[in-house]
Order: structure tokens, then sequence, then C-alpha cells
């Protein structure tokens, strides 16, 4: 069994402007924003991985309607978007 996270020692032992500067890494030398701006849906090769991605992660984490989630690093919220609305948070357009 994996041993499990304590919350209390992960805030005080992080920074936020660690996990923003960690989270910023990746897209450091991107120099044309909007391909990454189109996801999860703007690249017809990538979106169904990133779909089914997105569908392992949501099944892990056993969300409840009752329960909140902060989306760190979420770009254009797209998913969260998406997500939000699926689980009646958010109406519908």
């Amino acid at each position: 069994m994996p041993e499990l996270i304590d919350p209390k020692e992960r805030i005080s032992a992080l920074s936020v402007e660690r996990f923003c500067a960690t989270a910023d890494r990746p897209f450091a030398g991107i120099t044309d924003p909007l391909p990454q701006m189109a996801k999860p849906f703007g690249n017809l090769v990538e979106a169904p991985d990133n779909l089914y991605n997105l569908g392992l992660l949501l099944g892990g984490l056993r969300l409840g309607r009752t329960m909140r989630v902060v989306d760190f690093g979420a770009g254009t919220c797209a998913g969260s978007l998406v997500v939000s609305r699926s689980w009646g948070a958010l109406p519908s357009r």
C-alpha cells in the first residue's frame, strides 16, 4: 500500500511560488501559445488521448457533488469547465 500524504506537512514544506515555477517550466520555451490554448479539443490526433487521460484522472478522484476541487495550472480552463458542467456545478449553455 502506498504511503499516505500528510496535507499539513506538504503545505508547510512547499510554497505557492514553487508550485507556480514548477507548473510554468514545461511551457517556458513555447513561442506560439495558440495550440496550447485550443486543448483538449484543438488537435484531432491528440484529443482522444487527452480525453481518455482526463477520464482516468476523474475516475481515480472519485469526486462527489459536494466536493470542491482547485485546478492549478488550468490553462484555458476548458477541462475544468467540461467537468463542472458534467457534475452539475455549472449550467450548460
